[in-house]
């Protein structure tokens, strides 16, 4: 068997979205029916707020239920900067053929008088089977 890598551009999801204390959607879902894996570039600019835990929940169905991921014994979908400082990351995240939809959602751990903001574009690769 022979896959070629069909890499799609760079998605926008956000652009200074402000962050709360409780999970907010980034972005619309992502269609990862035929997705493998996907790159996502954070941008978080702390203001007076520490921290941030970036997550991705799976869905049957566009902005359907939220569904957690496992992804491992003990692992979850979620990624945490602990830092009070602004961040520039890239994380990466796999899929599985089960998971039709991802949603990414974000919160601050601590939120201060100005919210943290959050930039985030996503870069998904298509494989293509032959």
């Amino acid at each position: 068997m022979v896959f070629d890598a069909d890499t799609r551009p760079v998605r926008v999801m956000a652009t200074n979205q402000a962050l709360t204390a409780s999970y907010v959607d980034i972005g619309t879902p992502l269609d990862t029916r035929v997705i493998r894996a996907f790159g996502v570039f954070s941008d978080f600019t702390a203001n007076d707020s520490t921290g941030v835990t970036l997550r991705a929940v799976a869905q049957q169905e566009a902005n359907g239920d939220d569904y957690e991921i496992s992804v491992g014994l003990g692992t979850s979908g979620e990624i945490s900067f602990t830092d009070a400082t602004d961040i520039k990351r890239l994380d990466t995240f796999l899929v599985q053929d089960s998971t039709p939809f991802v949603q990414l959602q974000a919160k601050a751990t601590v939120v201060g008088a100005t919210a943290g903001t959050l930039s985030v574009n996503v870069k998904m690769e298509k494989q293509v089977f032959r």
